[in-house]
């Protein structure tokens, strides 16, 4: 029971169903209860600050995986210069999955 309780107190994101279940209260007052927290949070610059940080990683991690994934699947200058249609093809394809993997791994982990 207790690592349950340091689980939740590590934790940086609840939603109203875990207010709910933490506090014992209404899902309407759950709700409530988050608003007055981010209006708190905003208020004393510290929201912004965290989400300006989480910003900053996902853009760190966009860039090294679009990085990575193209030198593996080897878009490169090259073929851009010789075939622009396949190379937007798969730099399109590659910006979407890596994309997909920062809102997988980081923006709708926290």
């Amino acid at each position: 029971m207790g690592g349950e309780n340091m689980n939740t107190a590590e934790k940086i994101y609840l939603d109203a169903d875990a207010v709910v279940e933490l506090l014992g209260v209404s899902k309407g007052f759950a709700y409530k209860i988050i608003r007055e927290l981010n209006a708190n949070l905003m208020t004393s610059g510290k929201l912004v600050a965290y989400l300006g940080d989480i910003e900053q990683q996902a853009t760190a991690m966009f860039l090294r995986l679009v990085k990575q994934l193209a030198e593996k699947e080897n878009v490169t200058e090259e073929l851009k210069e010789t075939d622009q249609m396949l190379w937007v093809q798969k730099m399109n394809n590659i910006r979407n999955r890596a994309t997909e993997i920062v809102n997988a791994e980081l923006i709708y982990t926290v």
